[in-house]
């Protein structure tokens, strides 16, 4: 049964992506469509501790010394945007997501800006997973559409599929000099498809003529379904079920 439900969720998810490409031509000459671009950061973490970090581990090593912390990346998007009303529109995305999460250790190391103010330095420890997803969501204006631009409320699903992952430690800048990451031979498999339900709150300014792009400032937070790894547990009997929350923020422009 699990495996049905999978297949069927998979295969919807790619219909969604190909209606990224063929849903233009046949609502092009009902409503007015819109092409835009958008990039941002994303903010990502695992719901629960996982592949014995945290101050539950079963094993004693040296990433029980670990904090948590959250992966950082910068994402990218195209859309398409079919607007049925001034306060109405639907919308599907072809992006690029970075997401994953991060654990992190002070050292006895400190970093110094230009003004001589001393923070104290950190490793990393990165999960680093990254996907293609397509984004659905359905947009409602709040209000009336003021003439500097209107402040929209969304909510969707996000289909997204795995194409690449690693695990990786890195180090903070110590007296201007740069330590270099290296990749982990071992990292948990991780589950190649994943869907995310999505909200968020998005502002567009108003265009002022004809043809005019309109610049669009949005905040999103999405959360994965599905469970992040392949397997409950690794070879040690740590945990390796976790979802995945996700916070973003972008800027854009629709032509």
């Amino acid at each position: 049964m699990k495996s049905i439900i999978k297949r069927t969720v998979i295969g919807a998810g790619m219909l969604c992506g190909l209606s990224f490409f063929c849903l233009p031509g046949s609502l092009a000459q009902e409503t007015p469509v819109r092409f835009g671009i958008k990039s941002g950061v994303n903010f990502s973490f695992f719901t629960r501790h996982v592949d014995g970090f945290g101050r539950n581990a079963r094993t004693d090593s040296y990433k029980s010394d670990y904090n948590t912390f959250f992966r950082t990346g910068i994402p990218a998007a195209l859309n398409v945007e079919f607007n049925f009303s001034e306060q109405l529109a639907f919308d599907i995305e072809a992006a690029y997501s970075p997401r994953g999460m991060a654990y992190r250790q002070p050292t006895d190391f400190y970093v110094y800006d230009q003004d001589g103010n001393s923070s104290r330095a950190h490793d990393y420890y990165t999960y680093r997973l990254e996907f293609f997803e397509t984004p659905i969501t359905v947009k409602v204006a709040l209000g009336g559409v003021p003439e500097d631009g209107r402040l929209r409320v969304y909510a969707g699903v996000a289909p997204a599929w795995l194409f690449d992952y690693s695990a990786k430690l890195t180090f903070d800048r110590v007296n201007g000099q740069a330590y270099s990451g290296r990749d982990f031979e071992y990292m948990p498999p991780v589950n190649r498809f994943n869907v995310s339900a999505l909200g968020g709150l998005q502002w567009v300014s108003s265009k002022r003529k004809r043809g005019e792009p309109s610049f669009l400032f949005d905040f999103r937070t999405s959360y994965a379904w599905l469970p992040v790894f392949q397997e409950s547990r690794n070879a040690d009997l740590e945990n390796l079920r976790t979802g995945m929350i996700t916070f973003s923020l972008g800027a854009g422009i629709l032509f």
